[in-house]
């Protein structure tokens, strides 16, 4: 594979890859695979099977240990969240190696017997930390004084067996504003930079190519919803903190009327006369998911739906994107209402003229995607339903509802549709009503393996 061939990156080469025994005899193949077993079993017998950082990563190794928290209320499934998310953020600053949080878990049980959340002393993190190969630790207290909350960083040199640096930041108990609280700590324990987070850092390494005609969305964190301010906003666009753990693909499009006539030999759109490279339109959800099975079993892939089942974020075929990987995607990093001017990256109803238009003629966002914003609306996989409070982490929906959603806007929607933040929804029964599916089309997404 050429060097500038785009590739999908699994997230676990962000820590390390174990590569296979290259060996045209296929028998010597075999004897070292199976030595090189023995020895990984020998070493966690004993314990000294630690993950190693990438060779020439100059990097400091970190270790994040859960968060410590005194009479504040919040509950332990948060706090192992916000532990998660520190370690996020850290990833996301390029600055750190961070341990896995699971290997973390993992070799806390190990030693304290049944309870990682018995390790908030720094005897027992630096402890953990050496035996995790790690060169430093971040532990994170929340404390509680009077109606507000106090959370406080401490960056341990574990090398140097000192504190390398701290710091503390007031505000309001409740779960949103203790994020608040982590991130301008996190800003002055490590510099403002911090402030803005950017897609989780990878190093460069082949893997399976990418598709063309599909952009691969790296992962990362961002705030989902919008702020009170926003001009449009919606009751139902809280804002909340959500990471994205996996890297995905994204086609760059929307599906035109000639890819969904080519699959699925015919084309339900009422624009049928703005062309091929026009974006279909009159698809259902099931219309939706359909196609994703038909596109996945072309190219060979496991189907990701039975029924309207999604198998799971890893399954290897195509599927429709979360409501929360979409809105990641369509912000691309930016933070406002759009990605760019809107008339410039979306046509909706002052430009329109009433019908779509070729896809791929407004300006993309920044990681390389068209029609995020207008044309039509783009099926997402999950129910409809309230935001949760909070982090939340590969966020999917409820197990059940009535209403699937749908993002973007159309070429018929007001100004206040074409936001990023906008939710809407509609049955995902076939055609009860065409007039509404008018508006409605696909962009199919898929685990980048």
């Amino acid at each position: 594979m050429s060097s500038d061939q785009p590739s999908c990156l699994s997230i676990s080469t962000r820590w390390g890859t174990i590569h296979p025994v290259l060996d045209v005899d296929h028998a010597a193949k075999e004897t070292q695979m199976k030595l090189a077993s023995n020895m990984v079993v020998l070493l966690l017998a004993v314990g000294l099977f630690i993950p190693t950082a990438r060779a020439g990563d100059q990097r400091p190794i970190v270790a994040v240990f859960n968060v410590e928290a005194s009479e504040t209320g919040l509950s332990g499934h948060y706090l192992n969240g916000l532990a998660d998310y520190l370690a996020t953020r850290l990833t996301e600053s390029g600055a750190y190696q961070v341990v896995p949080r699971d290997q973390v878990k993992q070799r806390l049980v190990q030693q304290k017997k049944g309870s990682y959340k018995e390790c908030y002393n720094q005897s027992c993190q630096i402890e953990i930390g050496k035996e995790l190969a790690a060169e430093k630790t971040l532990a994170a207290k929340v404390i509680k004084l009077g109606n507000r909350c106090t959370v406080t960083l401490t960056l341990y040199d574990l090398r140097k067996s000192t504190t390398e640096s701290a710091a503390s930041q007031h505000g309001e108990c409740g779960e949103n504003s203790v994020i608040e609280s982590v991130d301008k700590a996190l800003d002055k324990l490590f510099g403002a930079k911090q402030a803005q987070p950017e897609a989780l850092a990878e190093p460069a390494e082949e893997s399976s190519p990418v598709p063309e005609g599909f952009v691969r969305i790296p992962p990362g964190s961002f705030q989902m919803g919008s702020p009170a301010s926003e001009d449009g906003r919606d009751s139902g666009e809280t804002q909340h903190r959500v990471t994205i753990t996996r890297a995905f693909l994204m086609q760059a499009t929307e599906v035109t009327q000639g890819q969904y006539r080519a699959l699925m030999g015919k084309n339900p759109s009422h624009f049928a006369s703005c062309g091929d490279d026009c974006p279909v339109e009159q698809v259902s959800w099931h219309d939706a998911v359909t196609y994703c099975n038909a596109l996945s079993h072309k190219e060979g892939l496991p189907e990701c739906y039975d029924g309207d089942r999604l198998k799971g974020l890893d399954c290897k075929g195509y599927r429709l994107p979360t409501e929360a990987e979409w809105e990641y995607a369509a912000r691309a990093g930016s933070t406002g209402a759009r990605y760019g001017e809107l008339d410039a990256v979306a046509w909706y109803w002052s430009n329109s003229g009433k019908t779509t238009h070729t896809v791929g003629k407004k300006n993309p966002n920044a990681w390389g995607l068209y029609d995020m914003l207008g044309n039509v609306y783009e099926w997402c996989h999950d129910w409809k339903s309230g935001y949760p409070s909070g982090l939340a982490t590969d966020p999917t929906g409820p197990r059940a509802g009535s209403i699937r959603v749908n993002r973007g806007g159309s070429w018929n929607s007001p100004a206040r549709f074409v936001r990023a933040a906008f939710r809407s929804g509609y049955t995902p029964v076939s055609h009860l009503n065409s007039l509404f599916i008018l508006f409605h089309g696909l962009r199919p997404a898929r685990f980048c393996p």
